[in-house]
């Protein structure tokens, strides 16, 4: 078999994990997007960096079934333009080497076979858990250390602040460290085999952290994911649903699922921002697709959030400009997924990274 061929089949090969992860559409055009919104403008950064002219290197804690390395391979430079071919942000001449540790043997396997003509990607089997091991000793420094989808919760306080004392010390000046972890803020069931984290539990390691080793780490942005989508999970796919009509009034966050802030000033705010917007959004979706009615004459325009507004606009204006469509379904195809984007703009551009979701994102600097 040429080796061309053999590219072509690599590259649309996947496992049966991803064809699950495939089938969860939130996790894939909600969370994993949010995630990419957080690292494109890192990105951004490093290669435009002129320093930066052997590629990046790339270390990622727990990979998983879909490695960061597709993650980041998939931001693309200009997400708005529509032509048919897109440009990556982060091309393969831009990376010098990425390396994925997971504990598991299977997952490691699994993730070598599926990049096996990937040069410069590879997974190791390493306990991170216990630190960077021979990892820190064997490795020069990385760009960026990453990690996603909470899989750093996994670790107790002691190990997450040993891993990211022995990460401080092994990294150089400009390197990027990307906590992601679960909040403890979320009201829901929690794994006992998890760590729910608090803001201020995760700012006293960080501080600690850079005490000990002597080594600043600057904040460079802190995220919100997943504040809703827990208990709205069923009805949010449905909006990604291709010919499937959802009841927008079941997406709406009821007094009884409220949840509860601890009494705390400013996440109660924040708190209640976002389940206002999300929920007069909602209402007035319901009422939008139902019949013609404006957006101006909600109440107390002006005071609210810019997110909002654009959201209300954009849906207006979309439910006018397609009226002529007679063929398929308009409100399933077109107009619901719209509905589920302004959402996720709700969620992101209203989140303070305060704790309040199922997962909580720090992005640190060493400095």
């Amino acid at each position: 078999m040429e080796i061309q061929k053999m590219e072509k089949i690599h590259f649309t090969t996947i496992t049966k994990n991803q064809q699950n992860h495939e089938k969860d559409l939130v996790r894939k055009y909600w969370e994993q997007e949010l995630i990419q919104f957080t690292m494109r403008p890192i990105l951004r950064k490093f290669l435009q960096n002129p320093v930066n002219t052997k590629g990046l290197r790339i270390l990622e804690f727990g990979v998983g079934a879909v490695p960061g390395y597709h993650l980041l391979s998939h931001i693309y430079q200009h997400p708005e333009q529509t032509g048919l071919k897109r440009t990556a942000l982060l091309s393969e001449k831009d990376v010098a080497l990425f390396m994925g540790l997971a504990t598991e043997y299977e997952q490691v396997e699994s993730n070598n076979e599926q990049y096996r003509l990937e040069k410069k990607v590879r997974f190791i089997r390493h306990n991170y858990a216990q630190g960077l091991g021979i990892i820190g000793k064997a490795e020069p420094p990385f760009d960026i250390y990453f990690s996603k989808y909470a899989v750093l919760s996994k670790l107790s306080p002691s190990q997450l602040s040993n891993l990211l004392s022995e990460t401080c010390t092994h990294a150089k000046l400009g390197s990027v460290i990307v906590l992601d972890l679960n909040s403890r803020q979320t009201g829901l069931v929690h794994d006992s085999e998890r760590y729910y984290w608090e803001e201020a539990q995760l700012l006293k390691i960080i501080k600690e952290v850079s005490e000990s080793t002597g080594i600043s780490l600057k904040i460079l942005n802190k995220v919100d994911r997943c504040i809703f989508t827990p208990l709205k999970r069923k009805y949010l796919n449905q909006l990604f649903q291709k010919d499937t009509r959802t009841d927008l009034q079941k997406l709406k966050i009821q007094e009884d699922q409220r949840r509860a802030t601890h009494k705390n000033s400013t996440l109660e705010d924040s708190y209640e921002q976002l389940l206002g917007s999300w929920n007069l959004f909602l209402e007035y979706a319901t009422q939008r697709l139902e019949k013609d009615i404006s957006y101006k004459d909600i109440q107390n325009w002006e005071s609210l959030p810019s997110s909002l507004q654009f959201g209300l606009m954009t849906l207006d204006r979309l439910c006018s400009d397609t009226d002529w469509i007679a063929y398929g379904d308009r409100r399933a195809n077109i107009l619901e997924p719209h509905i589920a984007y302004v959402l996720r703009s709700l969620e992101y551009e209203l989140q303070q990274g305060l704790g309040l979701g199922a997962e909580l994102c720090y992005v640190l600097e060493v400095v």
